[in-house]
């Protein structure tokens, strides 16, 4: 199964080489929006053996409120953990995520489990934060 250093390596995969970073994230960006567009036509065996694969799509589109919930998930992520998650508003999903997030919980909440504890551990990351939209602070 799919790990922590799998996802990373499919990050850095985008980002090596003799793209500029704009051209890498640009590439990145599409390549993550294709993913996330086909999450509900992935099987069970897909979405439980690549689950870094599957979370690449949710890369960027995911905030974390840090605390004991998330951590706990983190180091057990199940159904348990997940339910506290929800229930205190530890993640949001962005508008376009979310479709294939519901999706992912109603049909496959296992593979949803470890594909969010995934992106949880990636969410650190500086290719990932550098996913994230801007926030335009007005004056």
């Amino acid at each position: 199964m799919d790990t922590l250093e799998t996802l990373k390596d499919y990050i850095d995969s985008y980002f090596n080489g003799a793209k500029t970073d704009n051209e890498s994230k640009l590439a990145f960006i599409t390549y993550r929006d294709m993913v996330l567009a086909s999450i509900p036509e992935m099987d069970a065996e897909y979405l439980q053996g690549q689950p870094a694969s599957v979370a690449i799509g949710f890369l960027g589109k995911m905030e974390f409120k840090e605390g004991k919930h998330l951590n706990s998930f983190i180091d057990n992520p199940n159904i348990t953990t997940l339910t506290a998650l929800r229930e205190n508003g530890v993640v949001a999903v962005a508008d376009s995520a979310r479709p294939a997030w519901t999706h992912l919980m109603t049909t496959h909440p296992e593979a949803a489990c470890v594909i969010l504890s995934l992106c949880a551990q990636a969410r650190k990351n500086s290719k990932v934060l550098a996913l994230k939209p801007k926030v335009k602070k007005s004056a």
